[in-house]
């Protein structure tokens, strides 16, 4: 068994001293989120982190949220903050909608119910529908709104 993760490690070590293409970047992301629909944390976290380290926005997002959860790596709150900031500032609407989670459930003692709508609203205006409903979903739970703001939101 030792020998068997020596040799991953070290596979793993060399990989990430290489430099690769962006059409390999861009497999290794796309082989991670493949580990990570069979619920394969730990094999779909070694290619996600390859592809966030070598600059691929939406594996940073990713990364972050593995970190945020403990999927394939330990619970880190600073790294899902970190590798989601990478993701947001590369350009990654998956990685702002995360933003305004992680400032709307206060990670790493960032809170801030504005803070988290204004990422959600520049994470829609990125394409990522998803935010929509959490910022409706911010709205209902977290109190700021009435009914019928609330459901401006859902329409």
């Amino acid at each position: 068994m030792c020998s068997i993760l020596s040799a991953l490690l070290t596979n793993y070590s060399y990989c990430m001293q290489q430099e690769l293409s962006p059409q390999q970047i861009n497999e290794s992301y796309k082989k991670g989120r493949e580990y990570f629909q069979k619920k394969e944390y730990v094999e779909a976290f070694k290619c996600i982190e390859i592809a966030a380290l070598h600059g691929h926005a939406d594996a940073n997002a990713m990364l972050g949220t593995m970190y945020f959860n403990g999927q394939g790596c330990e619970k880190d709150e600073g790294e899902a903050f970190k590798y989601t900031s990478i993701g947001e500032k590369l350009g990654s609407a998956e990685a702002t909608a995360n933003m305004g989670y992680l400032y709307r459930v206060g990670c790493c003692g960032n809170k801030g119910f504005y803070k988290a709508k204004t990422y959600y609203e520049q994470a829609l205006s990125m394409g990522c529908n998803d935010a929509l409903e959490c910022i409706g979903d911010m709205y209902y739970y977290d109190g700021e709104k009435s009914r019928p703001e609330i459901e401006a939101y859902f329409i």
